[in-house]
């Protein structure tokens, strides 16, 4: 069943929900840019413009779409050329979404992010990864793979890495990657539990991004970080995948760019501290 229209009216601008009749003019827009649209592809590929947990808006000019909104459950992502969107138009949508968290590359996220008042704004640097020439070596036995029969193992990991800052979770979008192929997480275990892992989202054909790379305290600084993220990405590009990931730590900057990972562009994200 198609989700209803909202269009919403300027002098300049046409902002509406999209649909499936939208896909090609839409996959256009984001392929211009596609390592910081890989969000938006991946769950347009993966899942639609008829899913509960998923809805998308764009802004229309005189020369085509211009910007775009997607929920994904509670996690906003906005999309624009640049600067010059109907932010307040955008801002007005935002208003009535239950989200807590706003992300975007920084022209984009800046001016909605002012619009909506959201503070102490998170500031990410994107890096690609398109060869594992200097990936380590790792024995399939060092990780496992994440499944619906130990996933509240690494469920309980990822709450127990304070970075994550994860207290509650959805299960069911914990588990949708896992389900439906457009992810997967690999994790060490040491003395009987998952102590350092890594997964992949918004899976394509040729892209993926690399999240929740955390390992717990006790336990850094023995390369099992690493060893995670060389285990992921070798799964991904014998696939022919080109692995992406958000970092903000100098080093694990350091740490990303020996694996031969390099930086494409600035990313932001703020969470929605009213919710």
């Amino acid at each position: 069943m198609h989700k209803p229209y909202y269009p919403l009216l300027s002098s300049l601008f046409v902002i509406r929900k999209l649909r499936e009749s939208d896909r090609q003019e839409l996959m256009t827009y984001l392929f211009r840019e596609p390592a910081c649209n890989l969000f938006i592809i991946g769950d347009v590929e993966n899942y639609g413009f008829d899913m509960e947990f998923q809805e998308l808006w764009g802004e229309f000019t005189s020369e085509g779409l211009n910007a775009v909104l997607l929920r994904y459950y509670s996690y906003l992502i906005i999309s624009s050329g640049g600067p010059d969107y109907d932010v307040s138009q955008f801002a007005s949508i935002t208003k009535r979404l239950i989200f807590t968290m706003l992300s975007g590359k920084a022209e984009s996220m800046e001016p909605l992010a002012g619009e909506l008042g959201l503070k102490d704004m998170r500031v990410q640097y994107l890096a690609e990864l398109k060869s594992a020439d200097a990936l380590p070596p790792v024995a399939a036995e060092a990780v496992e793979w994440l499944t619906v029969e130990n996933y509240r193992e690494v469920l309980e990991l990822h709450r127990n890495i304070e970075e994550f800052s994860i207290h509650e979770v959805n299960e069911e979008a914990f588990l949708r990657p896992i389900k439906d192929g457009t992810g997967r997480t690999c994790f060490i275990r040491r003395e009987g539990k998952p102590v350092s892992t890594a997964s992949s989202a918004a899976e394509t054909k040729r892209m993926a991004m690399v999240v929740g790379v955390g390992t717990l305290k006790e336990y850094r600084k023995r390369g099992h970080a690493s060893l995670c993220v060389s285990a992921l990405c070798r799964s991904l590009l014998v696939e022919g995948k080109t692995a992406y990931l958000f970092y903000d730590n100098p080093e694990a900057g350091k740490i990303y760019r020996k694996l031969g990972f390099r930086e494409t562009g600035t990313w932001l994200s703020a969470r929605n501290e009213s919710r």
